[in-house]
């Protein structure tokens, strides 16, 4: 009788090992399915966001280039009537002038002359589609504001280095 209650518990004991062992085995296995989902949706959102950063920057730049071409076409519309008065104009060419093709070999500054601006921020500003002394020296506090967002560990350098004004004066000089 005795060898029956024991053979009766060690049957009990390896029934409930066995038991445990399968709901550990499911749990992993479900454990690493929602792993997976949420690894798949991080990496969708972080897409997005790439995306979304690509777009403010596009943002940024077609306002600063549509604040330069404001800028440029009333000085443009001034200089134009001295102009006219002093100087016969030239016969229209076909094709383009030396001024147009040094502006596009210069498409891009070498943003790190502005003080505070390392080779890490010039790619990242660069990434955001900020290429030219133009485009900062034409930004707003909201555009700041907007950029300082997508900064990350140099939030505030915008502002703190005056980068409007220190591209404004590297935008002139060049």
């Amino acid at each position: 009788m005795l060898i029956a209650v024991v053979w009766l518990c060690v049957g009990i004991a390896l029934g409930w090992l066995l038991a445990w062992r399968l709901h550990r085995a499911r749990s992993r296995l479900r454990d690493q399915r929602q792993r997976t989902e949420i690894d798949d949706r991080d990496r969708r959102i972080a897409a997005l966001q790439v995306r979304l950063v690509a777009l403010d920057a596009q943002l940024l730049a077609a306002r600063a280039e549509q604040r330069m071409s404001r800028g440029s076409a009333a000085q443009a519309a001034a200089q134009s009537t001295v102009v006219e008065e002093k100087v016969e104009l030239a016969p229209q060419t076909t094709e383009p002038t030396e001024q147009h093709n040094q502006h596009e070999q210069r498409a891009a500054d070498d943003l790190t002359r502005i003080r505070g601006v390392g080779p890490k921020l010039a790619a990242l500003l660069q990434s955001l589609g900020i290429v030219r002394f133009a485009q900062i020296a034409a930004f707003d506090a909201a555009d700041l504001e907007r950029l300082d967002d997508k900064l990350g560990a140099f939030k505030g350098r915008a502002v703190r280095d005056d980068w409007v004004g220190q591209a404004a004066t590297l935008a002139e000089s060049d």
